[in-house]
């Protein structure tokens, strides 16, 4: 088990992977395991510049917003990527908003109660996966050791074409679903604090609940999206996991992703330490996340923020889709995730 070792001195405080962090700044200790090299330079914060700039202000009249565009499905398909998949390889993948940090901490720390002391997921860089977006290429990824934590926002439709296009070519597909409400309030919200400037509410509102992508953090259809990995046309080996379920039942959540990644059954004392650590008590305060500010932890908590008639609206997308699915023989999956909780 991961000896976890905290001591604060002053505003000094040592996190469980040997970091000193003092206001919120890590310094590393002798000896500490570097960056891997063969992480790309924007893993480690300094690499192409923003892809969205901060205006100050909204756009000039008739101009089209900066944001405007975003990431995830764009206007054709993506490249096909030619990664060499590994038997311990997970993407995690998610629409934004949804738990994708917290999930990739969660198998981090499953994963490093089988590794060596060296091993570069204990470096804080490696803390938030490997983020497949355009710049990322074969190498980057060939380059990294195993176990490779991948994350992604793309559809199911675009992974399958970009990285499971090659014959054979498959590995464990972590996916979260939350409460499209909650994810469109969070979204919002990090959009606010990131860029400063957001359309108005009521515009940003509709365009989501009408599956209009309108600005930065990923896909715009949040039903399509879901719809996707649900249906598994490729029949992946994917492990679906709720955002609420994350917080309502972390232990039994965990269990769950343990044994999906392979490994025996975690004992009381390791599954309570993994608990604690990937707790949003715990991980809004310690750098190897950096939890950004405008993530609460919370479920819910659209209720204050969104109309009567935008939670009614939204409800009626999801029940639709869920009717959609179970009419394809998916009941059982749509049971035990209990997705009609978000209608």
């Amino acid at each position: 088990m991961e000896q976890i070792t905290e001591e604060t001195e002053g505003n000094i405080e040592r996190n469980d992977t040997g970091e000193e962090v003092r206001n919120g700044t890590v310094h590393f200790p002798p000896g500490h395991p570097p960056p891997h090299p063969g992480f790309p330079p924007h893993f480690h914060g300094n690499g192409p510049p923003r892809r969205f700039p901060r205006p100050a202000g909204p756009p000039p009249p008739g101009a089209p917003h900066p944001f405007q565009g975003g990431m995830g499905r764009g206007p054709g398909p993506k490249t096909p990527l030619n990664i060499a998949f590994r038997p311990d390889d997970v993407l995690v993948a998610t629409f934004p908003r949804s738990g994708t940090t917290w999930t990739i901490e969660i198998i981090r720390r499953l994963h490093l109660r089988h590794l060596p002391e060296d091993h570069v997921l204990r470096s804080p860089a490696s803390s938030r996966g490997l983020f497949l977006n355009p710049h990322v290429t074969s190498a980057h990824v060939e380059s990294l050791p195993s176990p490779r934590i991948l994350k992604s926002h793309d559809y199911y439709t675009d992974i399958s074409h970009r990285y499971f296009s090659t014959e054979g070519a498959r590995c464990r597909v972590v996916h979260v679903i939350r409460d499209p409400k909650d994810v469109f309030c969070s979204i919002y919200e990090h959009m606010k604090k990131e860029h400063h400037y957001v359309p108005p509410f009521e515009e940003f509102i509709s365009k989501f609940k009408t599956g209009t992508r309108y600005a930065g953090p990923g896909p715009g259809d949040w039903w399509d999206f879901t719809r996707e990995f649900l249906e598994n046309d490729k029949n992946l080996p994917v492990l679906f996991v709720t955002y609420e379920d994350l917080k309502a039942n972390p232990r039994d959540t965990i269990r769950k992703i343990n044994k999906f990644l392979g490994y025996p059954e975690i004992s009381p004392a390791d599954l309570e330490e993994v608990v604690r650590m990937t707790s949003y008590e715990v991980m809004k305060h310690t750098h190897s996340l950096q939890v950004h500010s405008s993530t609460t932890g919370t479920t819910g908590g659209h209720k204050n923020k969104l109309s009567i008639q935008d939670i009614i609206d939204i409800n009626i997308s999801t029940e639709q889709l869920i009717d959609k699915l179970e009419a394809e023989n998916l009941r059982a999956t749509l049971h035990d995730l209990n997705l009609r909780r978000y209608c």
